[in-house]
């Protein structure tokens, strides 16, 4: 009886042992999801060789949080997204939801390129180039100012979130995120020492009617529904290799959520190729937003944009706030939306 106590301690020591060893080989700098693109242009030869494949964990993006595990109790708020006109889709009513949950003083910042890639980014930090538009809301409206560097948002303040992203079509590509997403992080971080990082998983784009061309020119590896599949591939090589984010934001998956009920993916919801519509499109966006930094109470928010009151009936909020509740309770699947 003892010899054989001793074999099971024994195997379950091996065993323990595979484990880790298998947990490494998953972290294998050399995977193909830590490799620069391909198609990248003469300057990503300067990039510095190390990149965020050096700091992969074990950890499983499919248990990353949703919510922000460190959101602050009432009081001031601000937000700085460096990204593209996707941010300011997503952000536009985030100040409302964000005043109405009982914040006092609010900020919020989308640091915009159209279309930036991570490797703009980074072109843009290290040659210190006015390329940016910075939308800025901390008193109610938007003031927009052109000639914004990155250096330049990240010096207006302490942000108390930072939120990282990718331009559309390198968003459903895993592989295009390195090595620039590791230093446009690195330089944001020498700015941000306290700031919370996280990323913002958006959504695919439209792909029929007069949209199919453009459709194909951003993605060429399927239909909607793949290209929706990549960018959430693409989110858990992010999530996995980049530890300092720490949480996702289920955009993308909302969105979906809504394209299957009567809105479909017409432009009452997306008002172009990939544009969220002014009325429901931006408000379901700042809706989940609000909910992963500030993790609103979705179903006792009353907030409605003024100016589209009459698009927002009760039929209607129910199925957006779904589609959002619905994302945060599944974020890698789309759940049928019951606004039918």
């Amino acid at each position: 009886m003892r010899k054989l106590l001793l074999r099971i301690i024994g195997a379950l020591l091996a065993l323990s042992v595979l484990v880790a060893v298998g947990c490494s080989q998953e972290a294998d700098p050399m995977n193909e999801t830590t490799k620069a693109p391909e198609a990248a242009t003469e300057e990503t030869t300067d990039a510095p060789a190390e990149t965020a494949s050096e700091a992969l964990s074990c950890r499983d993006p499919e248990d990353m949080p949703l919510i922000n595990p460190n959101a602050k109790a009432r009081g001031d708020i601000s937000y700085l997204a460096i990204g593209h006109s996707l941010n300011v889709n997503a952000t536009y009513y985030l100040y409302d939801f964000l005043k109405e949950a009982g914040y006092e003083n609010v900020e919020v910042a989308v640091l915009y390129y159209s279309g930036c890639s991570l490797q703009q980014h980074f072109d843009f930090f290290r040659k210190d180039e006015p390329a940016y538009r910075l939308y800025y809301n901390g008193k109610g409206s938007w003031v927009i100012t052109e000639g914004y560097t990155m250096d330049m948002a990240l010096r207006m303040k302490q942000w108390d979130y930072i939120s990282f992203n990718t331009g559309v079509a390198g968003s459903a590509i895993p592989n295009s995120l390195e090595p620039h997403f590791t230093e446009v992080e690195k330089h944001v971080r020498q700015f941000q020492p306290n700031a919370h990082f996280f990323w913002n998983s958006f959504w695919a784009m439209r792909e029929e009617g007069e949209y199919q061309e453009r459709f194909r020119e951003r993605y060429s590896g399927g239909t909607q529904i793949d290209m929706y599949n990549d960018i959430l591939e693409t989110t858990k090589v992010a999530m996995r290799t980049h530890p300092d984010m720490e949480f996702l934001v289920p955009e993308g998956t909302a969105i979906q959520n809504m394209r299957t009920s009567r809105y479909g993916d017409g432009p009452l919801l997306i008002r172009d190729g990939g544009h969220l519509s002014y009325s429901v499109g931006y408000y379901l966006g700042a809706i989940v937003l609000a909910k992963s930094i500030a993790d609103i109470d979705i179903d006792a928010s009353t907030f409605i944009p003024e100016e589209f009151r009459e698009e927002f009936t009760d039929e209607v909020v129910h199925g957006l706030k779904a589609a959002a509740k619905d994302a945060f309770a599944d974020p890698w699947h789309v759940t049928e939306n019951p606004y039918q």
